[in-house]
């Protein structure tokens, strides 16, 4: 479950109404906190006093979900799936997937990405006229771990020989980010910057949307890192 602190005080489990079970994904949108906990989806409005679940009034087992200014997207067990009213509601954009589970998405403005149970490589499809289908090419047959978008260079994860792929070009081409390594980096985006979590103790950072990476060490020589978050400031 979810910990909270706050200021300078202790660290404080919040498990209410989560049964203390694993929370898969926390994010917010405005002041509400959202968690994805076995599938559902729960929201607090006060981390003090816990989760309530939301309201939904579609059946999904939700793996990952993104939030734009316009919808929700969502790769959930039915597919990818896109909500317009905050979570309440889903309508589905699968065709050309074959109802596989869908595990991680990304979104630019002009395509959908999308890793799928059983496959390799990533699947994109154009967002004016929903028809999935496989991106050959540098990572096509690659164990794609994660896909992320900024300013619609999209990021692959990759478990193999190289780490970490970029695509300028929404897909069509990916070339090797060398400060990827060679196991599947953690990638976290925060407004313009990108930071690469590699081998658990090396962070890179990038403000040009990954042309260049800086090596950001400082306080972390002998320490192994797990995960990490970006907040406005720190």
């Amino acid at each position: 479950g979810p910990f909270y602190r706050i200021a300078d005080s202790d660290w404080i489990s919040d498990y209410n109404d989560l049964f203390q079970l694993n929370v898969e994904q926390l994010f917010q949108v405005g002041s509400r906190i959202y968690a994805i906990v076995q599938g559902r989806i729960y929201y607090s409005d006060d981390i003090t006093i816990g989760f309530t679940a939301l309201p939904v009034q579609d059946s999904h087992k939700f793996n990952e979900i993104i939030v734009t200014d316009t919808a929700w997207y969502a790769a959930a067990n039915e597919g990818f799936i896109i909500s317009s009213d905050s979570g309440l509601t889903w309508s589905d954009y699968s065709a050309g997937l074959g109802g596989k589970a869908v595990y991680v998405i990304a979104v630019t403005d002009s395509f959908y990405f999308a890793r799928i149970a059983g496959h390799a490589g990533i699947y994109r499809t154009n967002i004016d006229s929903i028809a999935w289908e496989w991106l050959p090419g540098e990572i096509g047959e690659s164990n794609v771990w994660g896909i992320t978008a900024i300013n619609n260079v999209v990021f692959a994860s990759v478990y193999g020989i190289q780490g970490l792929y970029r695509s300028a070009d929404y897909g069509q081409s990916f070339t090797v980010v060398p400060e990827g390594g060679d196991y599947a980096p953690e990638i976290f985006v925060k407004d313009d910057l990108i930071f690469i979590l590699r081998d658990y103790s090396v962070v890179y950072f990038s403000d040009d949307t990954g042309e260049s990476w800086k090596n950001w060490l400082a306080g972390f020589e002998d320490e192994s890192i797990a995960c990490m978050d970006l907040t406005s400031d720190h």
